[in-house]
C-alpha cells in the first residue's frame, strides 16, 4: 500500500510495474470497508451501485 501512491505519483517503487504516465496531483487514497458501509445500513453501496452499470 505505501508503494502504490509513489509509483502513481513519481514513478518509483513500482516493482516491474511501468505506469504510462504519472499523476503528480494525487494528494491521497481511499479504501472501502464492507463490514463498515453494512453497519451503516449500506450508505455508500447504495449511493454508488448504479453507476458502474452505466459505464462502457
Amino acid at each position: 500500500m505505501n508503494n502504490a501512491p509513489d509509483c502513481l505519483v513519481a514513478g518509483t517503487n513500482c516493482g516491474s510495474y511501468r505506469p504510462i504516465t504519472t499523476w503528480p496531483g494525487v494528494r491521497g487514497a481511499m479504501t472501502w470497508s464492507a463490514n463498515r458501509d453494512a453497519t451503516a445500513g449500506y450508505a455508500l453501496v447504495d449511493t454508488m451501485a448504479a453507476h458502474p452499470r452505466t459505464m462502457p
